[in-house]
């Protein structure tokens, strides 16, 4: 296949489309690639007849292959698609529609995540409709959203971490996506989730502390960065990043130069997120030390420009 991480674009016509997809050997290619991209609702009604033939796994793996494609080439757009792949009623295939309409910020496709909160007796599907409302509270949070839709996903939201029949993965989604919003009781929840003997929880909470962008929590992750649970030390990395908090630089410098490879990745960007003088000297440090290891020489180079935007005179 060619490279799709350019932004070229190629017309595709439907009638090609619609050849691969009745082909008895049909194969992910450019013709999919394009042809699936940014159609009408005319094409739409054109394609449903011989999608609806497929079988569950080809379906799956087209949807799967659109999902990676979109990431990495952002002129492909796949919108239109992927609310007719949420048609389908098999879980797995309703889940990659999900993460193919991963930039769709319309009221509609909030309400269809909320109604599959509800819907649906499959963890993992309810667990991707919950973790991509987190998105919907970010929006109205920044007033793009009426303020009746927020209303109605932060009620959704606090009503499946209050039902107590909601495993750890589920109320961790839900706290995790209530993390950017901001409401009086909100605090409270991130304090029981965080003193939940639930691990999972607990990291949840973290990720949320990250999330409110209050300082107040600083103490509580600045100890979490020395965890022994890998995961809650990468959650905490994150959480200072989004908090901005210069005592953490230190501890991130060192977990650059020591910890694993997930960890050395976030500590960097935490880094670059918390800006100015102290970070800046951190990262051009690790930039020397790291230089014959050319994935985190990129990531600390990327880290370097953010925290020059952050510059400050604060003396240390």
């Amino acid at each position: 296949m060619d490279d799709l991480t350019t932004p070229e674009k190629r017309a595709v016509s439907v009638e090609q489309v619609l050849e691969q997809l009745v082909n008895e050997h049909i194969e992910f290619n450019t013709t999919l690639v394009y042809g699936l991209s940014d159609l009408s609702q005319d094409a739409i009604q054109r394609i449903r007849p011989a999608w609806v033939l497929l079988d569950g796994d080809t379906k799956l793996t087209i949807v799967r292959h659109l999902i990676d494609v979109a990431e990495a080439n952002i002129e492909l757009h796949y919108d239109a698609f992927g609310w007719l792949v949420l048609e389908e009623r098999e879980p797995d295939i309703i889940e990659a529609a999900i993460d193919l309409l991963w930039e769709n910020e319309s009221l509609e496709l909030m309400d269809r995540l909320i109604d599959l909160t509800s819907e649906t007796n499959i963890d993992h599907l309810r667990l991707s409709a919950i973790r991509h409302l987190e998105r919907f509270v970010v929006l109205g949070e920044y007033g793009e959203i009426h303020s009746e839709a927020y209303a109605k996903v932060l009620q959704r939201l606090q009503s499946l971490w209050y039902s107590g029949d909601q495993d750890a993965r589920i109320r961790g989604a839900c706290i995790e996506s209530l993390g950017n919003a901001s409401f009086e009781a909100l605090p409270k929840l991130i304090e029981e989730a965080y003193s939940s003997d639930s691990e999972e929880l607990r990291r949840s909470a973290v990720y949320a502390m990250g999330r409110t962008c209050d300082d107040s929590w600083e103490d509580l992750l600045l100890d979490e960065l020395s965890s022994r649970d890998a995961q809650m030390r990468y959650e905490a990395a994150r959480a200072c990043g989004h908090i901005e908090s210069k005592e953490a630089l230190s501890l991130l410098y060192r977990m650059v130069i020591d910890d694993e490879r997930e960890i050395q990745e976030i500590a960097i960007w935490s880094m670059g997120e918390i800006g100015g003088r102290y970070a800046q000297n951190h990262l051009e440090e690790l930039a020397e030390r790291f230089e014959d290891d050319e994935e985190l020489s990129l990531l600390i180079e990327d880290a370097i420009g953010m925290a020059s935007i952050f510059d400050d005179d604060f003396d240390y």
